[in-house]
């Protein structure tokens, strides 16, 4: 099965990453669950990204407050 052709992403700015922890049940993202991170799009509130936080990876929904993100 060929990822780049059955989801239609880009080949050299798409990966793979599996989940793990529980932080993202809400979203419905489980443990274990394989997410395609897509690094040619830009996000904006409420998106769903994957982020680097103190060296770690974590997957995280865009909020922002007084034109700061978090």
């Amino acid at each position: 099965l060929d990822l780049n052709q059955y989801h239609n992403i880009r080949r050299h700015a798409c990966f793979l990453v599996e989940a793990f922890g529980q932080s993202m049940l809400d979203a419905g993202i489980e443990e274990k669950d394989l997410l395609i991170v897509d690094t040619s799009l830009d996000y904006r509130e409420g998106d769903i990204v994957v982020c680097s936080v103190n060296g770690s990876y974590k997957a995280k929904s865009i909020r922002c407050e007084g034109g700061k993100l978090y």
